[in-house]
């Protein structure tokens, strides 16, 4: 399996976080404007605040994860083969802690 290097700060994955609620906002309004049925007003709008919860509460995974990172840089160059353990959506996944190509 070939792995995908992507290289993301921390502040754009924010910035798209709260655009990623805002977005729902938007949408929520359009539902109770354009959509008729009651029980389907309901369905969209509970499905479109969950998922806007769902994106802002990630930042926080992201913002932890990025100070682990940054602690370990703290405690002076890594060693090869350095990693720490991050979640996003759930799920858990290991994160290489390589010094930076000069």
């Amino acid at each position: 399996m070939s792995q995908l290097a992507i290289t993301i700060d921390t502040d754009t994955i924010k910035n798209a976080s709260l655009g990623v609620v805002v977005l729902c906002a938007v949408l929520c309004l359009v539902v109770l404007k354009v959509v008729s049925s009651v029980v389907m007003k309901a369905i969209l709008l509970i499905f479109l605040v969950a998922f806007g919860a769902g994106a802002y509460s990630q930042r926080s995974d992201i913002v932890a994860c990025a100070d682990r990172v940054r602690l370990e840089y703290a405690k002076g160059p890594p060693a090869p083969g350095t990693t720490t353990e991050c979640s996003f959506l759930g799920r858990s996944f290991t994160v290489p802690i390589a010094t930076p190509k000069s």
